[in-house]
């Protein structure tokens, strides 16, 4: 990636053979989708990668770097759900499901991505 202008002097190219640098709060969730909004614009501005209805998400391809926003794809409520809710996450769910039921917990908690809710 170039420099923001020539001549350009601002540092965060700086050690970085020209691209600019991320800083820590750029990885969070909230900068990567900053940074993709910057890029990109809104995801409803574009129709689902799956479906072609109206995306309303930047949904993450899964096993590729979450900080590199080129690994986000538009995707309507509906697909960005059966994407993210894999046989894995699936399984998962149930088996802390059954898990909660054993210890009297009853069905009014769910674990998602290892936070716990109530229902």
């Amino acid at each position: 990636m170039a420099k923001c202008r020539v001549g350009c002097t601002c540092r965060k190219h700086e050690g970085n053979g020209g691209a600019p640098r991320i800083d820590d709060a750029s990885l969070s969730y909230k900068g990567v989708h900053t940074r993709i909004a910057r890029e990109f614009g809104k995801a409803s501005d574009y129709q689902c990668t799956d479906c072609n209805n109206p995306a309303r998400y930047w949904s993450w391809t899964h096993n590729t770097d979450p900080t590199n926003i080129y690994n986000y794809y538009p995707r309507c409520s509906s697909c960005h759900a059966k994407y993210d809710y894999t046989d894995e996450q699936r399984a998962k769910q149930s088996a802390t499901h059954k898990k909660n039921w054993a210890e009297g917990r009853g069905s009014n908690q769910y674990v998602f991505n290892d936070v716990k809710t109530k229902a």
